[in-house]
């Protein structure tokens, strides 16, 4: 197994872990592994994603405000051909964290929702779906009830993608005629 000095393998480590994931992250996503678990300080994780997406190994996309990272075709190639720099147990720690929160992080990544009262006194719901940081559905609702606002809000995540089947099913169907 190849040495490689700490930041290199900090790099690896990241590289590796966003791989994993294979989904887009947050940079607070990818800090509450490394802080809690590899121990690199915040400060620190956040040089190493910016160096990584200055040799574009990484890249970022910004929707709705947020920052996503992805790891890139070239960063694949030097993970593939580095990664066994890596121990067997820090791969084995990423992919059990990544079996067990993808489907957590992958569903709070993509379900957004923000409620606002209007001048008039209703509430301006706006739900949005995403899908790999893209929009891939948006809902806006104008709704007098702020009980109901605030449900709608906290519910959508649980529903936001049967509501997108329904919408797709019924215009694929002709609106049920």
């Amino acid at each position: 197994m190849p040495t490689y000095s700490n930041n290199v393998k900090n790099k690896l480590l990241v590289m590796y872990f966003i791989n994993a994931l294979n989904t887009p992250l947050l940079g607070y996503q990818i800090e509450d592994y490394f802080v809690e678990n590899v121990l690199i300080e915040t400060v620190e994780l956040h040089t190493i994603l910016d160096e990584l997406t200055e040799l574009a190994f990484v890249k970022t996309e910004v929707a709705f405000n947020r920052t996503y990272y992805t790891i890139t075709a070239k960063g694949k190639e030097a993970l593939e051909s580095l990664e066994s720099g890596l121990t067997e147990t820090s791969r084995a720690l990423i992919n059990d964290y990544s079996a067990e929160k993808r489907d957590t992080i992958v569903n709070e990544n993509n379900v957004l929702s923000s409620c606002k009262q209007s001048a008039d006194g209703t509430f301006n719901l706006v739900l949005t779906l995403l899908d790999n940081a893209q929009p891939l559905m948006e809902m806006k609702l104008a709704i007098k009830d702020e009980d109901f606002a605030v449900a709608a809000s906290r519910n959508w995540a649980k529903c936001s993608n049967d509501v997108y089947a329904a919408v797709v099913n019924l215009l694929l169907s002709g609106g049920g005629q």
